[in-house]
């Protein structure tokens, strides 16, 4: 009888987590959609032959892009965006690498790893 309670409480368990997962799931493509959609009418625009940005583009044309690569304080911009980047990717690798590497600790091995403090002690 015991056993029997057990494994229907094992199955709704599992049956909880896969609607929890699925749940998650859906929440996270409507974020990712919420997010990612304004890309389909900016990049589109971004193609635009005329000359102040519209929707639907009158033509397509390369000339923002032109703009972009032939002046010097967007490619500074750019630049220094890129050197942040890359000094901030360094400077928030840095102390995790340093917490997880820690010389002189002794390393833990996978049979110790789950045993308790009083099963060491026998």
């Amino acid at each position: 009888m015991e056993l029997s309670s057990s494994l229907s409480r094992g199955r709704r368990h599992d049956a909880a987590l896969a609607r929890a997962r699925r749940s998650s799931m859906c929440s996270a493509r409507c974020v990712f959609l919420f997010l990612m959609l304004p890309l389909f009418i900016v990049f589109p625009i971004s193609f635009s032959s005329a000359s102040y940005l519209q929707f639907p583009p009158p033509g397509w044309s390369l000339r923002w892009y032109a703009a972009y690569v032939n002046d010097p304080v967007w490619l500074a911009a750019t630049l220094r965006s890129l050197k942040i980047a890359a000094c901030t990717t360094v400077l928030a690798t840095m102390p995790r690498h340093a917490a997880r590497v820690q010389p002189g600790a002794r390393p833990i091995s996978g049979p110790r790893m789950g045993r308790t403090r009083s099963a060491r002690c026998r």
